[in-house]
């Protein structure tokens, strides 16, 4: 319904502008050697804004992304430079984009601006972790998937304005060109990592003879769910805005910046559209939004597919610096970072029996959305290839968070306990609005009348993910 509706209405939305150079439509009329008439003219710069507000929602997903995680920090009591959020199995997890259950998340948000260079300890452990700017580009890793492994470093953090300080034995140097970054981790073992929150340390680099502990802000299960989905309408602009205010302007971003002005957002200048940009400016978010759901839930990109007999396809194509050899990626970018954040080598991993692995799908074996309504069952093939689990995750569609539902339980993985294994050692899952019988345990429930999609995540992946010789079936319709 979401996406057939989005796919209608940018076709109705670019009509207009698809006329050929000698028709004459409403807006636009050109006189017997095709100049324009001044409204024309006029109508011509608005439809110029206009088009280009569309490129620019697209370009800023990837700073609104993080800026949907700081706010969710910022909204839980994580306010200061060197605070912790933890979020596991409460009502912060509820709201991410696309989240896993099983791990712990923790995060923090620094003003280097503010605070200078600054110091980050890592006690070490079974953990991984990335440093972001806030365009969402890899800095570095830590933990697991870094080169200390699972031993503890201590990573000095230099801002944009930072020059390298003469001593720095005993540190990683970390630059990063925003002056806020995202540091986040996933505790791989909970249960087993309870306190990891009380040994880590952030504090400047001036205190380092005797930093402050940090505050660290855990989430009640009961709390009220924070959405770090893209806001919607002129909301997003008022929040790319205070971006764009903040950070320092990337070589690679000037022409975004020139798209912005006549639209009211300018570097330096406070943003108080007009009413006829207001209108603009919606109208654009409106398009920008459908455009991202179709780039995100139904990718033109051939090599994102995991096997030609599957529907099954990689989510995160994007590479780590957002680059190829002669272009910035932007589809790719909407694609992973309207549904998803986080971005690393490790994520994508290319190293057997390291790191993690994405897969999606969207559409049923009959090429239909995902509807809460009915009921599917998707075959988990035997020996499923990771070192040290697999999760299935059902979101909404809508928010890109875990699926609401009367158990409270979106995911299935390989640590469920009680699931039913079948003979051959293939595993049965269902998706519907009430479980088969015998079937509990292997059963996350849908809504009726809310689309839904899903990511499949191997922790660890072997040799059979890599060379493809191990199957992803299709998710089957089972029940109207």
């Amino acid at each position: 319904m979401l996406i057939h509706s989005a796919l209608a209405l940018l076709a109705s939305a670019f009509m207009v502008a698809c006329s050929g150079p000698t028709e004459k439509v409403e807006r636009f009329v050109y006189d017997e050697k095709g100049y324009p008439d001044q409204n024309t003219v006029e109508n011509l710069f608005e439809e110029l804004d206009y088009q280009r507000a569309v490129q620019a929602y697209l370009w800023g997903i990837a700073p609104m992304t993080t800026a949907g995680q700081h706010k969710m920090a910022e909204y839980y009591g994580a306010d200061g430079n060197f605070d912790f959020l933890s979020i596991y199995q409460d009502a912060g997890n509820k709201g991410q984009l696309t989240p896993n259950t099983i791990v712990k998340y923790l995060f923090s948000f620094i003003n280097l601006k503010e605070t200078g260079p600054a110091v980050f300890d890592w006690p070490g452990g079974f953990q991984v972790g990335i440093i972001l700017d806030y365009d969402h580009r890899y800095i570095v890793d830590f933990g697991l998937a870094s080169p200390a492994g699972p031993n503890p470093e201590k990573l000095l953090l230099l801002g944009p304005d930072h020059e390298v300080p003469e001593d720095t034995e005993g540190y990683r140097v970390v630059k990063i060109d925003t002056y806020v970054p995202i540091i986040g981790w996933r505790v791989l073992r909970p249960t087993v990592d309870t306190d990891i929150e009380t040994k880590v340390a952030l504090y400047p680099l001036a205190e380092r003879e005797n930093p402050k502990p940090n505050k660290i802000i855990t989430i009640d299960k009961d709390a009220e769910i924070y959405y770090m989905a893209h806001p919607k309408g002129m909301a997003y602009w008022e929040q790319l805005n205070e971006y764009i205010q903040r950070e320092p302007v990337k070589e690679v971003d000037r022409y975004f910046m020139a798209f912005l002005e006549p639209l009211g957002i300018k570097k330096g200048e406070p943003f108080e559209p007009s009413p006829e940009q207001i209108k603009i400016l919606e109208k654009a978010a409106f398009t920008g939004e459908k455009m991202a759901i179709a780039t995100s839930f139904a990718t033109r990109n051939k090599n994102a597919v995991y096997r030609d007999d599957s529907e099954w396809v990689h989510p995160f194509m994007l590479n780590p610096s957002h680059k190829t050899e002669f272009t910035e990626q932007i589809d790719e970018r909407v694609d992973w970072l309207f549904e998803a954040y986080g971005v690393s080598p490790a994520m994508r991993t290319t190293r057997v029996g390291i790191g993690s692995i994405y897969l999606s799908s969207y559409r049923d074996n009959n090429k239909n959305w995902f509807d809460g309504g009915k009921s599917y069952k998707m075959k988990v093939a035997p020996d499923a290839p990771m070192k040290d689990f697999w999760a299935v995750t059902i979101y909404d569609l809508d928010t890109r968070a875990l699926i609401p539902n009367e158990t409270g339980r979106s995911e299935i993985s390989s640590r469920t306990e009680g699931l039913a294994v079948n003979e051959d050692g293939s595993i049965d899952l269902y998706f519907g609005p009430t479980a088969p019988e015998g079937y509990e345990n292997n059963w996350v429930q849908t809504v009726p009348d809310e689309y839904w999609f899903t990511y499949f995540r191997l922790y660890a992946p072997t040799e059979a993910y890599f060379d493809r010789s191990w199957p992803m079936y299709d998710i089957e319709l089972i029940k109207e």
